[in-house]
């Protein structure tokens, strides 16, 4: 251009070197001759950083730094990302626990940090780089996540399939595991890939990329990952928050004039200065957000992905444990089922706590919609936190007889250890619920299992304190139906009560009153079972007669019928402490209430074993002896008659004695009686042979749910033939409607026509196929609705119900 001159073309060159070797213009000169400039466009001539590269700004990238200024450039990038890396390895604390997921987050990132170092060093494409981050995951990995798989640091084949395989599973599993969760499988592998990946990133975008300045991101998301797979709890979150933001935009800052620098083409004294000033204002703003912080947000609870993952376990699945109560006493009474050392003073031994009750079986649950407050069974690390207040102890269990899924337990369990040749199996399948105390092995425990378990035995209050507290809050699975003449003599036991906690004292000691005896050889008549049925029987009766079954869940219903939370609970009460063996015939049951400030409570409502009626009073009343008439007396010898001297007659012949028997007239009597029999008995016959093959096939159907539905639809038949005309378009809710106001006696049975719909539905429509125990007991509660249905039409109507044909032709 006309008026403008070349600074090149009148300036010597300067009296130094330029940082790349070559000799620019003096500065004195170049001012001078700018000076002839004309004036451009501004956005004509602004340089970007997406338009610049090793070549226009050589000192941006890595591979355009020589000597001292690239060790420096390593240096303190690598460092500002590795202070960001650990202050992301302090969100996994919590999640985890222990010290090794320090080595496994701290050691991931380095590991990511050097290949990334490398790869930038070396200028290694993409593809190779990748190669690098899968060695080193593959080579150090085992020593850094999963130690216990590989020899002297070395990994082997074991090795090699978990962190292939973690990597996959690990991000799932950690979310359905209850923390802290160090020690559970592959899960490990989440900090360490975590942390890795970030490393490489982060050390490329800083080292490599155009815009170095956004390399905090990578160790910003790894701060994401280790809080949305953490737990609520948060964890020193002021120094994570503060502390990256101050280490972020200190080296932000840095890199930023570093870059103007490389983009102006100058070499000057970075702005130590203003970083420093910089960094003194963050840290001001640090201490301010330090003290304010629980002020803010006092105990903040956040939600995190763990709160929205479905845990994996259904324990409705399995039949209810409290089902086997009789059966411990009837086949293993005197045998030893565990050997408990280290036992606290008057603890007993939990297998299950029990909080949804159906009208049949009491049943352990999962938290849902219904009860949010049962607790969820989650995978169990080697320690749980606890914070509950009681004595706390260290109890080793050694497995004898028992064989069963449900892991025996005592109090609240903070740590546990599997020592046995079975250990690792049982814990890697191992699930406990925080809330109610009860852990669950899918694999099972058996004979010649042990292991050690870190517990706590809460404290329970005094009888002043029961007495004197309301009820609890927690929202707990249904429990119903409870018997009327339950929540009636429950009414009337509690009257007068001042609190909810007197009112389940009272309960509590009206129902010791009672007697005990477990129906077995030598016992008094005793019912097994705690059906809706069965509890009626307890409490309607004159005298109240049953065992720990009975009166534990009558207990729980009461006090849920006053409106207090409750749950039973399933276990061992050895008679001593310390070492002791547990036998069959320990085997119990209590009842816990939830009441305000002091947790749940427990309570024995069972009267103790002495209290057991008279033996030939139960007999006479349950088992009457029937009445043997006395032999009679021996007859009197016959006196002989004088000799007969009157000659013998002639003896008749065959032929006279069948003359005496009219065989013609016998076949037409039995032609006469016999046919019009045959006619209609052949047709009965057939009715009562279709309906139970009938029965028979649905009780036999392929699938569970099929089963279910065949035995509301016994239902419905029975109701036709018993006189009923259902809508054919009419849903079970409408049918059970329908037959409640048909047969009176049907609400009044133990079984409602209503849940009988409900669960058939539930088992048609639902996600899940209903257990063979739950099928059984549906249809035992069909065969009770059943005879309640016919109670209400007399024994002529129930007669000709059976008979009737109406049922075998469609309706729909």
């Amino acid at each position: 251009m006309s008026g403008w001159t070349s600074p090149t073309a009148t300036t010597p060159t300067t009296t130094g070197p330029t940082g790349d070797g070559e000799r620019r213009p003096g500065w004195r000169h170049v001012r001078s001759a700018a000076a002839t400039m004309p004036e451009q466009d501004p956005s004509s001539s602004r340089v970007t950083l997406d338009q610049v590269d090793d070549r226009t700004a050589p000192g941006l990238t890595l591979a355009g730094l020589r000597g001292r200024d690239r060790w420096l450039r390593v240096g303190v990038d690598v460092a500002a990302l590795l202070v960001l890396h650990v202050l992301a390895a302090v969100t996994f604390q919590l999640t985890f626990g222990g010290r090794q997921v320090w080595v496994a987050a701290v050691g991931g990132a380095v590991v990511g940090l050097a290949v990334g170092v490398v790869g930038a060093w070396r200028r290694l494409p993409t593809w190779q780089v990748a190669v690098l981050v899968v060695a080193g995951y593959l080579l150090l990995g085992g020593a850094l996540a999963l130690p216990a798989t590989t020899t002297w640091g070395l990994p082997g084949l074991t090795t090699l399939s978990d962190l292939v395989y973690g990597a996959v599973t690990a991000w799932k599993g950690l979310l359905t595991v209850d923390a802290p969760v160090e020690g559970i499988g592959t899960l490990m592998i989440v900090p360490l890939l975590t942390m890795l990946l970030s490393g490489v990133v982060g050390a490329s975008v800083a080292l490599r990329s155009s815009r170095p300045t956004l390399a905090w991101a990578a160790p910003a998301a790894a701060v994401l990952v280790g809080i949305s797979s953490g737990i609520a709890e948060s964890f020193l979150p002021v120094l994570v928050g503060v502390g990256f933001a101050l280490v972020a935009l200190t080296w932000t800052a840095h890199r930023r004039d570093s870059t103007q620098q490389s983009l102006l083409g100058q070499r000057r004294t970075t702005r130590w200065q203003s970083a420093l000033m910089g960094a003194g204002v963050l840290a001001v703003a640090a201490c301010v957000a330090g003290f304010s912080a629980p002020l803010v947000s006092p105990d903040a609870y956040r939600t995190v992905l763990r709160d929205e993952v479905e845990p994996p376990l259904d324990v409705l699945e399995y039949p209810s444990p409290l089902q086997s109560f009789r059966g411990h006493l009837k086949d293993h009474e005197e045998d030893t089922l565990l050997t408990v050392s280290g036992l606290p003073e008057d603890a007993a031994v939990r297998l299950a706590t029990l909080d949804a009750y159906d009208g049949i079986t009491f049943n352990v649950s999962n938290a849902d919609a219904l009860g949010p407050d049962a607790g969820l069974f989650k995978r169990m690390g080697r320690t749980v936190p606890e914070d509950v207040e009681g004595r706390r102890a260290t109890v080793t269990v050694t497995v004898g007889g028992y064989d069963d899924i449900w892991l025996p337990t005592v109090g609240k369990v903070t740590g546990a250890e599997f020592t046995s040749a079975r250990g690792g199996a049982i814990a890697e399948n191992l699930f406990y619920n925080r809330v109610s105390g009860t852990a669950i092995s899918t694999v099972g425990v058996r004979e010649g299992d042990v292991y050690r378990l870190d517990v706590v035995v809460p404290r329970q209050p005094t009888s002043a304190e029961i007495e004197a507290a309301e009820a609890g809050e927690d929202e707990l699975p249904p429990a119903e139906p409870v018997p009327d003449s339950l929540a009636d003599t429950a009414q009337q036991w509690s009257a007068g009560a001042s609190s909810a906690g007197a009112a389940v004292v009272a309960i509590e000691q009206e129902l010791r009153r009672g007697f005990y005896s477990n129906g077995l050889e030598g016992d008094a008549p005793s019912a097994s079972g705690h059906s809706v049925a069965r509890l009626q029987t307890l409490v309607e009766e004159e005298q109240m007669i049953g065992d720990e079954e009975q009166y534990a869940v009558a207990m729980a219903l009461a006090a849920r019928s006053l409106g207090v939370p409750s749950r039973v609970v399933y276990g061992f009460q050895p008679e001593s402490a310390g070492e002791v063996a547990i036998r069959g015939g320990d085997v119990t049951a209590w009842t816990e209430v939830q009441l305000e400030g002091l947790g749940w409570v427990i309570l024995r409502p069972t009267p103790d074993k002495s209290q057991a009626p008279e033996p030939d009073e139960s007999e006479r009343e349950a088992k009457p002896r029937p009445q043997v008439d006395n032999p009679p007396p021996p007859p009197e010898r016959p006196d002989y008659p004088p000799p007969d001297n009157t000659p013998p007659e002639e003896p008749r012949t065959d032929e006279d004695d069948r003359s005496r028997i009219d065989w013609g007239l016998v076949l037409l009597v039995a032609a006469a009686v016999g046919v019009p029999l045959l006619l209609l008995g052949l047709p009965v016959a057939l009715v009562l042979g279709l309906k139970a093959r009938r029965r028979k096939a649905r009780l036999l159907a392929e699938t569970m749910s099929d089963r279910v539905a065949g035995g509301w639809a016994e239902v419905v038949d029975r109701a036709r033939d018993l006189g009923l005309v259902p809508v054919p378009a009419a849903t079970r809710s409408e049918v059970a409607r329908s037959v409640t106001e048909r047969f009176p006696t049907a609400a009044e049975g133990p079984v409602q026509p209503h849940d009988l719909a409900w669960r058939a539905d539930v088992s048609t429509f639902g996600p899940r196929q209903p257990s063979a125990t739950q099928v059984d007991l549906y249809w035992q509660g069909v065969d009770e609705l059943r005879r309640s249905m016919g109670r209400s039409v007399g024994w002529w109507g129930r007669l000709r119900a059976a008979l009737s044909p109406v049922s075998l032709r469609p309706w729909r």
